[in-house]
């Protein structure tokens, strides 16, 4: 149910959509942004937005696959997208499904969501980082992961999650 008064008939977040227009095209255009406009792997982009979908919450979001519900950009996923793939992601099966970078995009998603002040000092995590990422990417990965946990923490904080979210590929259909 939503936290605020969302008109009959109208769709929740086009409602918020309405009532701070500026806001919300800037967010809509980072999310775009994240998913079209990065060096990132797809299926690197897939893990960020499940996992922070799963760690913050965004049931709709959540329950949400790119392979199915947007195959367009799951195509450039490379075939990566299998149930065994998404199983590794939300931590149902085995993590070495998932290539060593997906296994640290995945941890870091995990430290920003639940304890970001520990990435302070973790110098091994960050050598990790380094040693599979270039500075580029690491920022690339960054504003991903905000994106995708901003998005999930605002959805469920306005009580729009259940009833529709914005993941790409939903724009006309409701949960």
């Amino acid at each position: 149910m939503p936290h605020i008064a969302v008109p009959d008939g109208v769709r929740p977040l086009s409602y918020v959509d309405e009532l701070a227009p500026r806001l919300r095209a800037a967010m809509n255009e980072l999310r775009r942004a994240t998913l079209d406009d990065t060096s990132l792997a797809f299926a690197e982009i897939e893990l960020i937005r499940l996992r922070c979908a799963q760690l913050n919450g965004c049931r709709t979001c959540f329950d949400y696959r790119m392979d199915r519900d947007d195959p367009e950009r799951a195509a450039r996923a490379d075939g990566r997208l299998t149930p065994a793939f998404y199983a590794a992601v939300v931590g149902d099966a085995d993590a070495t499904v998932l290539t060593a970078r997906e296994r640290l995009i995945r941890e870091l998603c995990g430290r920003f969501s639940d304890e970001h002040l520990s990435l302070d000092d973790d110098e091994e995590l960050w050598a990790l980082l380094k040693a599979h990422f270039s500075d580029t990417e690491l920022v690339e990965v960054g504003i991903t992961i905000m994106s995708f946990a901003m998005s999930a923490r605002f959805n469920r904080m306005l009580g729009v999650d259940e009833v529709f979210c914005e993941a790409p590929g939903l724009e006309t259909s409701a949960a």
